[in-house]
């Protein structure tokens, strides 16, 4: 009876939805902890390489996991130091600005009020309150003050899935490399480690590119928080297609209070120009076909692993999705034609 039941083609597709719907609810239920573990395993995959090079000239295996290990600990280290620096300076600066935005919002209300449109006794002029605005500065610092802490506990799992993985590969050596992970899934954990390794490299120097441009453009348009914006910008370039939306209002909003409408203009502009330039020309010449998700793959990627994972998944939503991809949906034949190359996370032949 069993067997007759599974062997139905709608109720296999009902069961698998069902499977897919509880897998979902479980992985969103353990977000806070999976969020730190994906990046800390991402942290190391991009810090494999280093240490495959330092092993080739002749460092030995202890050594150079310490020297990964020591370099993971400044970056992200690093890291934590800037996002320190943009809560501190949201908090010290924002306020500032409440007279300029209320005063904003009355002259756009009085405006709207001449031109027959009753605005300034709607409800969405009452929604852009300065005092409400200053709040939500204030709640992105907090939450910019809980990533520091985040970031630290990210350093240590990255240390410790450093020694686990090094540890483990070691292990596998001297019993065969078959004796641990068979062929066929060694074959796609390598694709996958790779496919992180390609996207996060080429996506931080991209992104550093773009974010150095517009710590430049602030500067010389004279706009504030100009280090603020452009981390804002690196960090926003992971999420494809609509990071850099995002990493736009902010300055440009600071913009409109500092300058008026015609400087805002010109940074919402600069934007496109700056994003056009490296998503359509620079990246492309580097990224490779696999991650050519289409746009609505790829915003419906982030929209999927945003809601299962919050903002963690849509920074990792494409390699998640490559990696689901590389796991279940990749031929055996496409498999064999790849290149056999190894590049076991955190260790070296």
């Amino acid at each position: 009876m069993l067997t007759t039941l599974v062997q139905d083609r709608p109720l296999r597709m009902l069961l698998g939805a069902a499977s897919l719907v509880v897998i979902v609810a479980g992985l969103r239920s353990l977000a806070s902890v999976l969020d730190p573990l994906l990046l800390a395993g991402v942290v190391v995959a991009c810090a494999a390489p280093l240490q495959q090079r330092l092993r080739r000239r002749g460092v030995g295996r202890g050594l150079s996991m310490a020297l990964v290990a020591l370099t993971v600990v400044f970056a992200l280290a690093a890291f934590a130091v800037l996002l320190g620096y943009a809560g501190r300076a949201l908090v010290v600066t924002v306020p500032q600005y409440q007279d300029r935005l209320a005063a904003l919002v009355a002259s756009g209300a009085t405006w709207l009020d001449a031109h027959g449109i009753e605005a300034s006794q709607s409800e969405l002029v009452k929604l852009v309150n300065p005092a409400r605005a200053i709040g939500i500065a204030s709640s992105v610092a907090q939450s910019l003050a809980g990533a520091v802490s985040v970031t630290l506990l990210i350093v240590l799992l990255s240390i410790l899935l450093l020694i686990e993985t090094s540890a483990f590969w070691r292990r596998a050596e001297r019993a065969g490399r078959g004796a641990t992970l068979s062929n066929r899934w060694e074959r796609r954990l390598n694709a996958i480690a790779a496919d992180v390794q390609q996207y996060v490299w080429i996506t931080f120097i991209t992104g550093a590119m773009f974010a150095a441009a517009v710590w430049v453009v602030m500067l010389l348009l004279g706009v504030d928080l100009a280090a603020l914006w452009a981390i804002l910008a690196l960090v926003l370039s992971f999420v494809p297609g609509i990071g850099f939306v995002f990493s736009m209002i902010p300055p440009a909003m600071l913009a409109l209070l500092e300058f008026g409408p015609g400087r805002a203009i010109v940074v919402i502009v600069l934007f496109i120009l700056f994003n056009s330039v490296v998503d359509n020309v620079i990246k492309p010449r580097f990224m490779k076909e696999g991650f050519d998700l289409g746009p609505f793959v790829m915003f419906t990627a982030i929209l999927f692993w945003a809601f299962v994972l919050g903002p963690t998944g849509g920074l990792l939503a494409i390699p998640l999705t490559t990696a689901v991809r590389r796991l279940f949906f990749t031929p055996d034949e496409e498999e064999a034609a790849e290149p056999d190359v190894v590049v076991a996370v955190a260790v070296a032949p």
